[in-house]
């Protein structure tokens, strides 16, 4: 098997070490391997979607970068029906979008919060 080297913080070797005591991995290694087997799955779900479709797309961020959800909002406002701020606790944001539209149209804005490193965390949860 090849070995691929991944630089990672502090911060997240300490939660893959959390994970692998309580999910019973047998190694950091194992992590990652569950990690990308699930990103690959989700990929491979959201290539499926076609046609006019209906979902929401959350999102966390730091409050200090606020300037990427109203990016997000000016660029696809043809698609976004709701949108919700919520402030969380550690100086964190809960946006939650109800998108209503094309599915490339919805993919391109899953892709381009997904891809930006200002973002913790997209979900797409398609109805």
């Amino acid at each position: 098997m090849p070995i691929v080297s991944l630089s990672l913080n502090e911060k997240i070797l300490e939660e893959i070490d959390q994970l692998e005591k309580s999910m019973g991995f047998s190694g950091r290694s194992e992590v990652m391997r569950a990690a990308i087997r699930h990103f690959i799955v989700e990929e491979q779900g959201t290539k499926a979607i076609v046609g006019k479709i209906h979902a929401v797309l959350l999102v966390t961020h730091s409050e200090r970068v606020d300037e990427l959800i109203a990016g997000a909002m000016h660029q696809f406002d043809d698609i976004i029906m709701t949108h919700l701020h919520n402030k969380a606790k550690n100086e964190k944001c809960l946006e939650t979008f109800i998108i209503v539209g094309d599915a490339g149209r919805v993919k391109m804005m899953f892709k381009a919060l997904q891809s930006n490193k200002k973002a913790d965390y997209v979900k797409l949860l398609v109805i």
